[in-house]
């Protein structure tokens, strides 16, 4: 999700686990274009308008993911943070439950097909490992990152603020002296 300019405008790029069980009333059919246009407008708004519920529960994923976006581009507005940003998942299936185990073979697959042509035409972007299975399905494949900090769903208890911070951090530094526009 992102990318709502040019493709020249992606600057970071955030790298999550995998996607979460399916939201209240998140349904999709028709052609595979027509799921994939529905999946990201779903996402997009749920994001934007951080109104994501699970059997009635509000997700803490958006609205802290919203907080690390606020951290790393400051005084933006999210559809001008949204030009500038891609988010992906490191494996395209989800869990059989949220934050559960994913098979070795799928990580591999999706990290081969999908996430290193990503990091290949994005090379020139700051690459944000977000929790630890995006960090070492990262690792495993050898595919870089320029910084590392806690999945946006992390526990308060482990002051993810912190480390979403250092992450900023490196990216206003990069940034700061022109990032890596190769």
């Amino acid at each position: 999700m992102g990318a709502r300019g040019d493709l020249s405008e992606i600057n970071l790029v955030f790298v999550v686990s995998e996607p979460a069980e399916p939201g209240d009333g998140e349904i999709y059919c028709g052609s595979p274009e027509e799921m994939f246009s529905s999946y990201y407008n779903y996402a997009y708004a749920a994001l934007k308008e951080l109104n994501m519920t699970r059997n009635g529960n509000e997700q803490p994923f958006h609205s802290k993911f919203r907080k690390i976006l606020d951290i790393f581009i400051p005084e933006t507005s999210f559809e001008d943070q949204m030009r500038k940003v891609w988010i992906t998942d490191s494996v395209l299936c989800s869990a059989k439950k949220s934050g559960a185990v994913v098979d070795e073979d799928v990580e591999k697959a999706c990290a081969h097909l999908y996430l290193r042509p990503q990091r290949i035409l994005l090379s020139g972007a700051f690459w944000v490992a977000l929790g630890n299975k995006a960090k070492n399905r990262m690792d495993k494949c050898g595919l870089a990152y320029d910084a590392k900090a806690l999945h946006p769903s992390a526990s308060d208890k482990y002051d993810p603020s912190t480390s979403w911070s250092r992450a900023a951090k490196k990216y206003h530094d990069w940034a700061a002296v022109g990032g890596d526009q190769s």
